[in-house]
């Protein structure tokens, strides 16, 4: 296996844990800009395989990117954690570490934990929050 396709692997790995489950927390987060985003992805998409001479080099580009943008959402979400949200003392700093030193296999697995012990809301509908007010 080339490190290309070991590349695709992680990056569609990836993919599919950033987004998979989360489709409609994704869509509703975005809402009428979701339609603007998959434009500009495929727009990007388009550009890079003109610039690259190479459809598999413009997805492996943009798996790169969709990787490092799921990689830093993780991280970004452990360190705005404090310190007690953590059962054990250097769990953080362990987590830390995992995560710089393996990315793939810390920001995975991170995600897999993070989904467990604190689970994102669930959208509430405009109209109940209004009848709530």
């Amino acid at each position: 296996m080339s490190p290309i396709e070991i590349v695709v692997a992680l990056g569609l790995v990836a993919l599919a844990f950033s987004v998979g489950q989360n489709v409609p927390y994704v869509v509703g987060r975005f809402g009428r800009n979701a339609v603007a985003i998959t434009l500009a992805v495929i727009a990007l998409f388009v550009i890079l395989t003109f610039a690259l001479n190479s459809p598999a080099s413009a997805l492996v580009v943009l798996l790169i990117v969709g990787f490092a943008l799921a990689w830093f959402n993780e991280f970004r979400f452990l360190m705005l954690l404090e310190d007690e949200a953590f059962p054990g003392r250097y769990d953080k700093p362990i987590w830390a570490l995992l995560l710089i030193a393996l990315p793939p296999v810390g920001a995975l697995t991170f995600h897999s934990f993070r989904k467990a012990h604190w689970p994102e809301p669930k959208p509430v509908d405009a109209g109940v929050a209004r009848d709530l007010s």
